[in-house]
């Protein structure tokens, strides 16, 4: 069965307040063309379908359009909400939908809903998992303790029990341990060990259809003869400037049960790229003569000593798109320097790095991440005063 994997679509996303929906629509033509070319049995869109739970009615359209155009191929869709999107939006007429072959994520109650199709080896069995928070599994199981997402991932797969003889996927949108972040996933909600989820949880699937970090990337696990293979197919554009892979959709091969998935990754051709130029004005103005360059997202930081009072209306005149601009001299670090020095006296450990964490993340830790800081600075002291005895 072949199987058409992506995800982290953020219709509606505003890069440096600059829409993206234009080249969401181009990509997404794309995505309808490989469609056509290698005709999937089925298409998984892994969460985060819009940027924010309340999308635009442009953003809407665009996927209604998306939607369409893919049904009118006969190919079934499959599609959870992620983090950014309302799980009630994304199951909003799913029973009605399915008439057009679109299986969405209903509300999360209990345990994962199931969608089987079947090939020329048997059937194989989708898994959906919407986003879902502890405090969601904790309702579902009051029981169980249910304290962080790897707890609750492992109490809601416990409670969908699986047939190990038939082909299993399962679509969810979560935060894999070892997997690596670009900068891009903007909002996580949950990020970090915390709540990373152990792989070894997806062990009885065949192929595990990740959304939520936007670095395209894969994990494997072979036990016994069997193999699983998980995989991030990433987000169909680049929404940070942090970003430096090329984006890509996966194509996933499943031969008969025992066999290990085949994973290829489709490349997707951005309308306007995102770079990051350091370097000075004159030289930078030069790089204007690549027309490539010239119409892509921009990130100029300058490094003179002495700024030119017009130099954004010069690069402006050169580049189509400058988004950013920054100055990076022996100055400006040297007063950045002297303030961070001046905003960390009289913190303690704990203070310093929650202000860190802050400034990494967007946001202050949780309680639960604030407790396990604290009992490693504490584990370090001990250490500390047993040495010195």
């Amino acid at each position: 069965m072949k199987i058409l994997h992506t995800g982290d679509l953020h219709l509606g996303k505003r890069f440096n307040d600059v829409s993206m929906l234009d080249d969401q629509k181009i990509l997404l033509d794309q995505i309808i063309r490989i469609a056509e070319q290698e005709k999937p049995q089925v298409i998984l869109l892994a969460g985060d379908i819009y940027q924010t739970s309340s999308p635009g009615s442009d953003a809407m359209e665009l996927f209604n359009s998306f939607l369409t155009a893919v049904s009118a191929l006969g190919i079934p869709v499959l599609m959870i909400s992620g983090n950014h999107d309302s799980q009630i939006r994304i199951s909003y007429l799913s029973r009605l939908l399915v008439k057009a072959n679109v299986y969405a994520s209903d509300l999360f109650h209990d345990r994962c809903q199931t969608v089987t199709f079947r090939d020329e080896n048997g059937p194989v069995v989708f898994y959906l998992l919407p986003f879902m928070r502890p405090v969601q599994v904790r309702q579902a199981y009051p029981d169980q303790n249910v304290e962080n997402s790897q707890e609750a991932l492992k109490c809601v797969l416990a409670h969908s029990p699986l047939d190990p003889a038939v082909r299993n996927v399962l679509v969810c949108h979560l935060f894999a341990a070892n997997a690596v972040m670009d900068g891009s996933e903007d909002d996580y909600g949950s990020v970090g060990t915390v709540d990373a989820v152990d792989t070894g949880l997806f062990r009885n699937f065949d192929y595990v259809a990740l959304g939520h970090i936007h670095k395209p990337q894969k994990f494997e696990i072979t036990e016994g003869g069997h193999s699983c293979l998980i995989n991030y197919s990433g987000s169909i554009a680049k929404y940070s400037f942090s970003e430096t892979q090329g984006k890509s959709v996966s194509l996933v091969e499943l031969g008969p049960k025992g066999t290990a998935p085949k994973l290829t990754r489709i490349p997707l051709t951005l309308p306007h790229d995102v770079k990051k130029i350091t370097g000075h004005l004159e030289d930078i103005l030069k790089m204007g003569s690549d027309p490539h360059l010239a119409s892509d997202y921009l990130w100029i930081e300058l490094t003179d000593d002495h700024v030119a009072t017009d130099a954004r209306q010069q690069l402006d005149a050169v580049f189509d798109h400058v988004l950013k601009i920054s100055i990076n001299n022996a100055e400006v670090r040297s007063r950045l320097a002297e303030e961070e020095t001046e905003s960390l006296e009289g913190l303690t450990e704990t203070q310093i790095f929650d202000k860190f964490y802050e400034e990494m993340k967007g946001r202050e830790p949780d309680p639960a991440e604030k407790d396990i800081i604290r009992d490693v600075f504490e584990t370090v002291r001990q250490k500390e005063r047993g040495s010195e005895a």
